[in-house]
């Protein structure tokens, strides 16, 4: 069915008890008849062959068009937290590249390859991780020199240096871990539940943290408890998070919600087609991307 411009209806809707008519414009030759809710459309082929060989490489290793689809947008997120020397000035003050990313996607959606984006920067992770062992080390054999008494002053406490940082957290702990950090870090989690359960918690809810840092404001923590007072002048984190739409709603669950403006939202819409989940051509995909060793900058 054609639909053409001078043959649009006119509608009518509500507005504040009072009923207001507008013209719906439809153009010339327009198939109503076209479900095109229904279609399936990914990213063309041509974007993948301008992107930079730090993802070109390894989106040419994935064969699902949705599974290209679902990296970019994590690789996206997990490459604005390793980008460090980057920075633009907008409105009267200097952003950092740090992005706020929400995959929605049903169960089954083929999705799944939106956790090998994490591995993008495993290595960094991983040797930050290193890093802080031989902190520990260290802090272990002087503490115990310190307490036989052949060393004078107290070792300071070993620092936990990490680039993703645990969403199942409390409101000190992620403080402290970005302190750490030097204000830098990335929450990423395939399951958005994960965050959402513990913003609802009496002690993990970090929201306003997670507010104030997409916009690298102070963040300052007062511990009692030894009188530790913790400043973070401008955080630097990035959030990855992918998940089912009710359990969104958990953690956005309107759009008045601080986080729903912050977020780039990117809803993955399914097919009807079935996946060939043993697919051979995909077992070498976890030691290819465990082998990705991208260097922050």
């Amino acid at each position: 069915m054609s639909a053409k411009h001078n043959s649009a209806p006119n509608s009518i809707f509500r507005n504040q008890g009072k009923d207001t008519k507008f013209v719906v414009e439809i153009p010339d030759k327009t198939d109503l008849s076209r479900e095109r809710d229904n279609e399936r459309r990914t990213f063309s082929p041509k974007l993948y062959q301008s992107l930079p060989h730090l993802l070109k490489e390894p989106l040419e290793r994935l064969n699902d068009p949705i599974e290209k689809e679902v990296f970019l947008i994590g690789a996206l997120g997990v490459i604005s937290g390793i980008l460090p020397n980057v920075r633009g000035f907008y409105d009267q003050q200097y952003y950092f590249p740090n992005l706020y990313i929400y995959l929605i996607a049903p169960y089954g959606s083929g999705k799944g390859g939106f956790k090998l984006a994490r591995d993008l920067a495993k290595t960094i992770h991983q040797n930050r991780r290193d890093e802080a062992k031989k902190d520990l080390n260290r802090y272990k054999v002087e503490n115990k020199e310190y307490k036989a008494g052949n060393k004078d002053e107290e070792p300071a406490p070993p620092k936990n240096y990490m680039l993703f940082l645990p969403a199942n957290n409390s409101k000190s702990g992620i403080t402290q871990l970005l302190n750490e950090n030097e204000g830098k870090g990335i929450l990423f989690e395939t399951e958005g539940d994960t965050l959402s359960d513990t913003l609802k918690s009496d002690h993990g809810n970090f929201t306003d943290l997670l507010n104030k840092s997409f916009h690298h404001e102070p963040v300052t923590l007062f511990r009692r408890t030894g009188e530790e007072y913790q400043e973070i002048e401008k955080p630097q984190l990035s959030v990855v998070l992918s998940s089912t739409f009710d359990q969104y709603k958990k953690l956005i669950p309107t759009i008045q919600n601080g986080l729903f403006s912050r977020f780039i939202h990117y809803t993955l819409k399914p097919v009807a087609e079935f996946r060939n989940v043993f697919d051979k051509s995909k077992r070498s995909y976890p030691e290819y991307f465990a082998k990705c060793k991208f260097r922050s900058i």
